[in-house]
């Protein structure tokens, strides 16, 4: 009887993008970057590199998958690449200087949408604590305490006690979107 090494395999079960399946009353993801879009989950098997069942719960971002595979199957990331491996995150291993957010951005409105391209494309920084979405007109935006609101509910980007924490998120999708 033979037998597949799992050691010699890698097996990750993945999606780049959540439906949005009733959530706030949408279906489908269009511009939206509700958490139920944007937080997908990852399950990887690879026998011997560590203990299963483990959970991790660093901010990681699409474009670091296919590093962290790379590397993963021995084989180096190209400078070019987008993206970082987590593979250390994998085994339980803290990274220094790992990113504290996720960039997100889309490109396509709503069917409904009376809103014309790219003014509809938004594009949002995500931090362990907050949601933040800008779109072109900065009088519009989104502004979500994931601790206190986790349902994303109450949009408090325009609210004055928030002005610090959508200036700071602000600051950090310029920094993405210049370097």
């Amino acid at each position: 009887e033979s037998r597949l090494d799992m050691r010699n395999t890698i097996v990750v079960y993945l999606a780049d993008h959540g439906e949005i399946l009733g959530d706030h009353g949408i279906c489908g993801k269009w511009a939206y970057h509700y958490d139920a879009c944007t937080r997908v989950p990852m399950i990887w098997r690879q026998d011997g590199r560590w203990a299963g069942g483990a959970r991790r719960s660093a901010i990681i971002e699409l474009g670091d998958f296919a590093p962290t595979l790379l590397e993963a199957a021995g084989i180096g990331a190209g400078p070019e690449m987008d993206g970082a491996s987590y593979l250390p995150l994998l085994a339980g291993t803290s990274l220094p200087g790992w990113r504290d957010h996720a960039y997100v951005e889309s490109y396509n409105g709503a069917p409904t949408d009376p809103t014309p391209p790219p003014l509809c494309w938004p594009r949002t920084i995500r931090t362990a604590r907050y949601r933040c979405t800008f779109y072109a007109d900065p009088a519009t935006g989104e502004l979500y305490d994931l601790q206190e609101d986790p349902d994303e509910c109450r949009n408090r980007y325009a609210d004055p006690a928030c002005r610090a924490v959508v200036d700071e998120h602000r600051q950090r999708l310029v920094s993405r979107l210049i370097l």
